[in-house]
């Protein structure tokens, strides 16, 4: 399984995540940086192309998301209240 760490600053940038969602790829998003607006833009962006690829979309920590592909199982393990751990399985 291949994770792809990516930390989008703007709308334009989530054209390069298409051909990683469309890859079955794990994609692990930073949000930290980004203006609350522009985050949800982006979001917008990418759930659309996951609900394509009929995968999900997880929130392990505080503007951090995961997107999960189809087929692929996972659970999540609470490990403060600000974090949560993702555990994949094959």
């Amino acid at each position: 399984m291949e994770i792809v760490f990516i930390k989008p600053t703007r709308i334009e940038d989530c054209a390069k995540c298409l051909p990683e969602i469309k890859g079955n790829k794990i994609l692990h998003i930073n949000l930290c940086a980004v203006e609350y607006d522009k985050a949800e833009r982006i979001m917008d962006y990418i759930s659309g192309a996951i609900f394509m690829q009929e995968g999900q979309i997880v929130n392990p920590a505080e503007n951090i998301y995961c997107t999960i592909p189809k087929g692929t199982q996972f659970s999540t393990l609470a490990t403060t209240d600000e974090e949560t751990e993702i555990i994949l399985e094959k």
